[in-house]
C-alpha cells in the first residue's frame, strides 16, 4: 500500500515533490518497525532529498525525516555518518523553531544516544541534559522521549 502510494505521488506530483517524500517516510517508517534498519534508512535519506519545500510543515515533515535517516545510521552502528545527519539536523530544527524548541531539543536525543554509542560520553551526557532540562521547562510531553538517554 505504502509503495503504490509512492508511485502514485510520483506520477502525479514528481520526483522531490514533499507528497513523494512523505511517501517514502512512511515506507521508512513501516520498516524501521519491521526492524529493517537499512532499507528504512534509505527510505528516510530519499524523503529528505530534493529541493527545500516552501511550505512550514512540509519543513517539519524533512526534520522529521532527517531524523529518522539518522536514527537508522545510528542502529546500523554507521555513526560517524549518523552523527553527521543528526547534527544537520539539529541546526535544521534551531534555524526552523528557535534554539529551545521542542524540536530543538528533542532533535538532541538521537544525537546524545549516538555520541554515547560512539564513547563520546561527555559530550552525549550534556546533550542529554539539555534535552531533558529545557523539555521540563517547556512542560513539553516530548520531555518522556528525553528520559532512557538522561538516566
Amino acid at each position: 500500500t505504502a509503495k503504490r502510494a509512492a508511485l502514485a505521488a510520483k506520477g502525479q506530483y514528481g520526483s522531490g515533490s514533499p507528497p513523494l517524500a512523505r511517501a517514502y517516510a512512511d515506507m521508512g517508517r513501516l520498516h524501521y518497525r519491521m526492524g529493517q534498519y537499512d532499507r528504512a534508512g534509505l527510505e528516510f535519506q530519499h524523503a529528505a532529498k530534493g529541493p527545500m519545500p516552501p511550505q512550514n510543515q512540509e519543513r517539519q515533515d524533512r526534520l522529521s525525516f532527517l531524523l529518522g535517516f539518522g536514527a537508522c545510521l545510528g542502529i546500523c552502528d554507521n555513526l560517524p555518518e549518523a552523527e553527521k545527519v543528526l547534527r544537520q539536523a539539529l541546526a535544521f530544527a534551531r534555524n526552523l523553531n528557535g534554539a529551545q524548541s521542542a524540536s530543538a531539543l528533542v532533535a538532541l536525543v538521537p544525537l546524545a544516544d549516538v555520541l554515547l554509542k560512539a564513547g563520546k560520553t561527555q559530550e552525549a551526557a550534556k546533550l542529554a541534559n539539555e534535552a531533558y532540562d529545557g523539555l521540563w521547562k517547556l512542560g513539553d510531553h516530548l520531555f518522556c522521549s528525553t528520559v532512557g538517554t538522561w538516566a
